[in-house]
């Protein structure tokens, strides 16, 4: 195994037990204590400052995969900051991620990249992108459950007055379920309830447990349109874990 295979080990290692407990934390809760995150972020900073310093051949690579992951950080914190659209942990998990992997290490060494066009091409982008990737494909069978858990409740779909865009939009990014299953789920934010709320999305610091007692009353078979709060970290989680995987793989590979 080749110079460093320790540090990369206790890195990983970091890393998953880091995003392992995060991700748990938001499934049950859609909460993660931002303590989490400090000690990971400091490892990173320091680990990567180093080895910048003293071990890195070509910086090129690494500067410029660097930038891209600041921009993507960036990018998070208008999102979140700005925009409200995500959440302050989520910011943290990703910004935690690119402490501790703001470049791929194996890029830097020509000789190793070109050896195997498949380590090349792992290499090629910074290991945010690949977070994001993986994330994106999660998100993606995400809306294929959506299309056919709403498929079941077609014919109360086929009678809500709403507009054919707003159906299809709903189908694909919401689920269409009725009260009486509604009151069962937990995390779930209606967008859509005849002549009380219609909407594209919700607010992230909404509780669903006040929406429940606002919608108890209604009939349990009304037909309602419901948006999944998505434990987003959760999923960062599992798409940082197959990242590393991968990564620690194409390490042995070369090694």
């Amino acid at each position: 195994m080749q110079t460093g295979a320790l540090e990369e080990i206790v890195i990983a290692s970091i890393t998953m037990l880091t995003f392992i407990v995060a991700g748990v934390s938001d499934w049950r809760s859609r909460e993660v204590d931002p303590r989490i995150w400090i000690a990971p972020i400091v490892v990173g900073i320091i680990f990567n400052f180093f080895y910048i310093t003293f071990q890195a051949y070509d910086k090129t690579i690494l500067l410029l995969q660097i930038g891209i992951a600041i921009f993507f950080v960036l990018t998070i914190a208008i999102l979140v900051f700005a925009v409200n659209l995500l959440g302050g942990a989520d910011f943290m998990a990703i910004s935690t991620f690119v402490s501790l992997y703001p470049f791929n290490r194996l890029a830097i060494v020509k000789s190793i990249i070109l050896r195997n066009r498949y380590v090349f091409l792992f290499n090629l982008f910074p290991p945010v992108l690949w977070l994001l990737a993986i994330y994106s494909i999660i998100m993606l069978f995400i809306v294929i459950r959506n299309v056919i858990c709403n498929l079941f409740v077609y014919r109360g779909i086929k009678e809500m007055k709403i507009p054919i865009h707003k159906k299809v939009f709903y189908m694909v990014f919401n689920r269409f379920m009725t009260i009486d299953e509604y009151m069962r789920k937990r995390f779930y934010y209606p967008v859509y309830v005849p002549g009380v709320v219609s909407r594209v999305t919700f607010d992230i610091y909404e509780d669903d447990i006040d929406w429940k007692k606002k919608l108890e009353t209604l009939p349990k078979d009304t037909v309602i349109v419901v948006s999944w709060g998505i434990p987003m970290v959760s999923f960062l989680s599992i798409s940082a874990i197959i990242y590393i995987v991968m990564y620690l793989l194409f390490y042995l590979s070369i090694a």
